[in-house]
């Protein structure tokens, strides 16, 4: 079980969270815990496009969503449906990164559609990027999770089967990630401009001396 408010994972029978105290809810009729996507290697993708899209999908900070690339084998998301663990392996996938998905009980055999999940600018489909958008902090993993070594956070034993994408998929060049333009450098004060000198004022007439009545 796991915390649905900070995500660590919780001993059997505990009432309240030992971390951040919220109340355990136990759902006892859902038939899998979900899907967990991981990220088995980099692949042929750079740490900072995988950062970038840890960070865009999931919600990571730029900060967390380094870490994770840096630990690689490591879980990147959990609880998830099928659709949504389809739609975020492809994602990472067609961006060269190696990604298994594991639902609880065993690795999933899956290969890519042929179409993919991204435009030709780099921004997410309209139906993908509705489904990926629920995707919140439950779905994440925390940093003490980050720093574990027990299964299933990191990988032990054997390599698991790595999502496969259709060949023509990944043949096709994938655009940059895209992000929000940074904001503009602040446009420094112009300097005070002195004011335009004044003519001289003339000076006044001299004092007509009083006459004598």
């Amino acid at each position: 079980m796991f915390c649905s408010n900070c995500g660590i994972q919780l001993s059997a029978g505990v009432n309240f969270c030992p971390n951040c105290g919220t109340r355990v809810t136990v759902i006892t009729n859902a038939a899998s815990p979900g899907n967990m996507v991981m990220l088995v290697s980099l692949g042929t993708s750079t740490r900072g496009t995988a950062a970038a899209l840890l960070s865009r999908i999931c919600g990571y900070s730029d900060e967390d969503a380094l870490l994770i690339a840096d630990s690689a084998p490591i879980t990147v998301a959990r609880g998830l449906n099928d659709a949504q663990a389809r739609y975020l392996a492809q994602a990472l996938a067609e961006y060269g990164m190696e990604v298994s998905v594991y639902d609880g009980t065993g690795w999933r055999e899956w290969e890519s559609s042929t179409t993919s999940v991204w435009d030709q600018t780099g921004s997410l489909l309209a139906g993908v990027a509705s489904a990926l958008g629920l995707l919140g902090i439950g779905n994440r993993i925390t940093r003490d999770m980050m720093h574990r070594t027990d299964y299933p956070y990191r990988l032990t034993g054997s390599r698991p089967p790595v999502f496969r994408v259709n060949s023509a998929l990944r043949a096709a060049p994938r655009p940059p990630v895209h992000r929000a333009p940074p904001p503009p450098a602040p446009r420094p004060a112009p300097p005070p401009t002195r004011p335009a000198s004044q003519p001289a004022r003339p000076a006044p007439p001299p004092a007509r001396p009083a006459t004598p009545p």
